[in-house]
């Protein structure tokens, strides 16, 4: 067995309140950031224990949400780069929300700050390209070492929804799995 576990780390800062998301009803209204282009923003996604000689890749997302519709189609392009490396370039349409979505080199991931970095580009022929971005996230391989005497990890899914729980010192927390019993000793 593999001393190392997927895990998923979001970073999302609400920042920006946008009133009058279209069809906000029952959806956030809050953001991270809203940018116009040309711009450039480095978001930190803090990543605890990667486990180097991993499956040998992990998945970085950027959940953005365009605030300008054009006339023309594509109204917006960006490009997402992972700690200096570019991994994703796209153009999308309209006031929608967008996940921009990459899969990277394990190597690239780093224990501590991680940079993800998304450029809001100017070529497409918007009068004005204005995006929101809520959250960044990444997924990777992680050694099975607590942090803050804290350690969450999900396993391998057995039915409908995998089993996740979490342990640290002081409690054990369960969700979609059976309870923890002490077994007897044998003697």
């Amino acid at each position: 067995m593999d001393p190392w576990f997927r895990s998923t780390i979001r970073s999302e800062v609400n920042l920006q309140y946008w009133q009058l998301l279209p069809n906000g009803a029952g959806k956030d209204h809050w953001f991270w950031t809203k940018t116009i282009a040309p711009s450039s923003t480095d978001y930190i996604a803090t990543l605890p224990d990667p486990a180097v000689p991993s499956s040998g890749s992990a998945q970085v997302r950027a959940s953005l949400h365009g605030y300008t519709d054009a006339p023309q189609n594509p109204d917006h392009h960006t490009r997402v780069s992972f700690n200096g490396t570019q991994v994703s370039d796209a153009t999308w349409n309209g006031m929608v929300p967008f996940l921009q979505e990459a899969t990277v080199a394990a190597p690239l991931v780093i224990g501590g700050q991680n940079i993800l970095h998304v450029d809001q580009i100017p070529d497409i022929g918007a009068a004005v390209d204005g995006i929101y971005l809520d959250w960044v996230e990444v997924s990777y391989d992680r050694y099975v070492i607590a942090v803050a005497d804290d350690l969450c990890l999900a396993t391998a899914p057995r039915r409908k929804s995998p089993s996740r729980f979490a342990a640290s010192r002081r409690r054990i927390s369960r969700s979609s799995m059976s309870p923890i019993r002490r077994p007897r000793a044998a003697w």
